[in-house]
């Protein structure tokens, strides 16, 4: 009778570990369009509702991690990096802050040959659509390549891009309205933002009209008093705002604006191909 109980206690534990994994299951998800690519997620559970919350938890970290640190998101944390840092120190999550002094430490590592900032390079090239750099656009901005360049503030939470080249100023060249090859002058510059707008990007001609898409706002129509505005000030945010004003107002009016702030500088080419400049970037022969 004792042994038959035995058998019988076996059986019955036997019984309940096979009840217990005949609902175990493998669970299998994919999502596309996440980090540019195919995300996916398998895992073997007894539990299915535990299983899926699970791979729940893994999806929302990879779309936590696309949306802040995706270049091809705008709103990403790391797009604002990319976009502010060399106008000044930007504030960013103790999450990518540790990331990026992370990705330093490899550099030191590696001498180099791993380095955070080889996307000064990289966004040149489109796999994609099979399009490459030219080697002068490489060589113009590989110098741009060198984590020595970021410069991290712990106490602050900030990141930031040093505002020269090892001493020298960056050589940077505005490009004529009508030749991509052409520069219409060279300025030399530290410390300072930059932006540039032009009718020569994004637009077509029409019936001897040029349509682009710096509008007028107080005409719904392309404006075009200038062919380009380029603008210098503190911050990018600033020259942004500020680039867009003489295609409205018209180069007079614009400079009128500029010369009013201490902290801005403007070259503009107007439709006739004349050159304008603030004083502070006028040549030293028409300065006066």
């Amino acid at each position: 009778m004792r042994g038959s109980a035995r058998v019988s206690g076996l059986l019955a534990m036997l019984a309940v570990v096979v009840t217990a994994t005949a609902h175990a299951e493998w669970l299998h998800r994919d999502e596309d369009g996440i980090m540019g690519t195919r995300i996916t997620v398998e895992l073997w559970s007894e539990d299915a509702v535990a299983g899926e919350a699970a791979i729940d938890a893994v999806m929302d970290e990879m779309r936590h991690i696309d949306a802040t640190m995706s270049v091809y998101i705008p709103t990403s944390e790391v797009s604002k990096v990319n976009a502010e840092a060399g106008a000044g120190p930007v504030k960013i999550s103790k999450e990518l802050f540790d990331l990026l002094r992370t990705s330093v430490d490899y550099s030191v590592l590696t001498e180099g040959a791993f380095d955070i900032t080889y996307a000064s390079v990289g966004y040149l090239y489109d796999f994609r659509a099979h399009h490459r750099p030219t080697e002068e656009q490489i060589k113009s901005a590989l110098p741009s390549v060198d984590y020595r360049n970021l410069k991290f503030d712990p106490a602050a939470l900030t990141v930031q891009f040093i505002g020269d080249r090892f001493g020298k100023p960056w050589m940077v060249g505005i490009r004529h309205p009508d030749h991509a090859d052409q520069v219409i002058i060279r300025l030399p510059l530290s410390d300072t933002a930059i932006s540039t707008s032009g009718d020569y990007e994004r637009f077509y001609d029409e019936g001897g009209v040029r349509y682009h898409h710096i509008i007028d706002p107080r005409t719904g129509h392309s404006a075009s008093r200038v062919r380009s505005a380029t603008v210098l000030a503190p911050t990018a945010t600033r020259t942004d705002g500020l680039s867009k004003t003489a295609f409205v107002l018209g180069p007079e009016e614009a400079l009128k604006i500029y010369s009013r702030l201490p902290d801005v500088d403007a070259v503009l080419v107007t439709p006739q191909g004349k050159v304008l400049y603030t004083k502070g970037l006028q040549p030293p022969e028409t300065a006066h």
